[in-house]
């Protein structure tokens, strides 16, 4: 598993960002907001849905949402022009995406989540591991009286601690599988071992298993998860 994943980071030249720490949130009114990014698994495809919700500071959905879709086939999307009574907010993006390991299009839709703090014209991806942080992230400020920043960043190692990754890389929201940081190399490596050569519906399964199993702890405690993340990533083609 690991010598897949060193391969894949070893194509990276650039280094390693810092933690995004900019934001810690709150019950801020904004408006007039515009709100762009990248939904990637590989990325989803042209026409694919993107809904933005409002959170309390309770990480309770308001109620106001904004839809959006996926405009070409590197996975971008807007959301311009939104007024929010918080700057909490979840987003989530259903649709078909190009799969990176095999190198086509998936054959069925999934879905990706992330939680963010939202600001004037803020930029904010959608990927695997802002999918695996989101509710971690949740319990960690709901029980543990973290900063939606503090949660992020230890949300964030405990994920990367399931690959034996201990890089110090940005925020998940910020990485970008087609870019060349260090950060953008471990998501596309992170991203790879887990869609191995798993069926859509195998995959969506997994990852909500993985989450269900680090929710409380932080820590991945089924045998079983960990032998099925190994099982593919033996078999993955870093080139």
């Amino acid at each position: 598993m690991f010598l897949g994943l060193s391969l894949i980071l070893g194509c990276s030249d650039d280094s390693e960002g810092d933690n995004d720490s900019a934001n810690t949130g709150g019950n801020n009114a904004l408006d007039g907001v515009n709100i762009s990014g990248y939904a990637q698994k590989g990325p989803f495809l042209n026409g694919s849905s993107v809904i933005l919700s409002e959170l309390n500071e309770s990480l309770t959905q308001t109620g106001s949402t904004f839809t959006s879709q996926i405009i070409d086939n590197t996975g971008a999307f807007e959301i311009t022009g939104i007024s929010l009574a918080s700057n909490y907010a979840a987003l989530r993006v259903d649709g078909y995406y190009f799969n990176e390991v095999c190198g086509e299009q998936s054959s069925s839709q999934i879905t990706l989540n992330a939680i963010s703090v939202i600001s004037d014209d803020r930029n904010i991806n959608i990927n695997v591991l802002t999918h695996l942080e989101k509710a971690r992230v949740e319990y960690l400020m709901t029980n543990n009286t973290l900063t939606i920043d503090e949660a992020k960043s230890q949300a964030q190692s405990e994920v990367l601690a399931i690959f034996n990754i201990s890089e110090s890389i940005e925020s998940s929201e910020n990485l970008d599988v087609s870019n060349q940081t260090v950060g953008d190399a471990v998501l596309i490596a992170v991203s790879s071992i887990l869609q191995g050569f798993r069926s859509e519906s195998e995959y969506s399964e997994l990852m909500a298993n993985i989450i269900t199993d680090i929710r409380t702890d932080g820590e991945l405690s089924s045998s079983s998860l960990g032998s099925q993340l190994i099982s593919q990533a033996v078999l993955l083609n870093a080139n």
